[in-house]
């Protein structure tokens, strides 16, 4: 896959991309790649995703496990190879559970035995595969977490599309030494 943005040495960089650049430097494990890639672009709007994406990330009080679910049930309903390797490593040593990974890579539905695991992923899958959320959806959500939640919830899953977009767009090849890992086409069997 070919790079519609290419990536820039840090020497090609102006100003403000500078800037940019050594806060995702300070963090991120694969460098100035995926969709850092694109942002540094449009790096004044890049540093406003990525304060959106650490707050969401960070300090919205989902739980860590729930949040890499979100995310890798999203990126499974995407297709997104790029989010689903990062977030793989990220979703296993949240304690993930494998069977549910393993699922959802798979194009499967996983089996819960949690409720908020079931309402979230549901959720997701809605949004994210069926851009549609039924009222029975929304209602098993509403069981489990507040109206807050559920805005945050929504939030971090248009972040997600956003950055999704970029990756999809930007045609951006996964961190080096990654083979894919998402099965595609994903299909939707149980």
């Amino acid at each position: 896959m070919s790079n519609r943005f290419p990536e820039m040495d840090y020497e090609q960089l102006d100003a403000a991309q500078k800037v940019f650049a050594d806060r995702i430097l300070k963090f991120s494990t694969n460098g100035l790649k995926g969709p850092f890639s694109v942002m540094l672009y449009a790096s004044e709007i890049g540093e406003l995703i990525l304060d959106l994406g650490d707050y969401l990330r960070f300090s919205t009080g989902i739980p860590l496990p729930l949040m890499e679910l979100a995310i890798l049930t999203h990126a499974a309903s995407w297709h997104d190879q790029y989010e689903w390797t990062i977030h793989y490593k990220r979703a296993v040593d949240a304690g993930v559970s494998t069977d549910v990974i393993e699922a959802l890579r798979t194009g499967k539905t996983p089996n819960f035995t949690q409720a908020d695991q079931q309402a979230i992923h549901d959720f997701t899958v809605a949004v994210s595969r069926d851009n549609y959320v039924d009222n029975e959806t929304y209602a098993a959500l509403e069981q489990v977490y507040t109206d807050k939640e559920i805005a945050t919830l929504t939030m971090v899953l248009g972040n997600y599309a956003m950055l999704s977009v970029m990756l999809t767009v930007g045609q951006v090849a996964l961190p080096e030494n990654d083979a894919p890992l998402l099965e595609l086409p994903v299909s939707r069997k149980k």
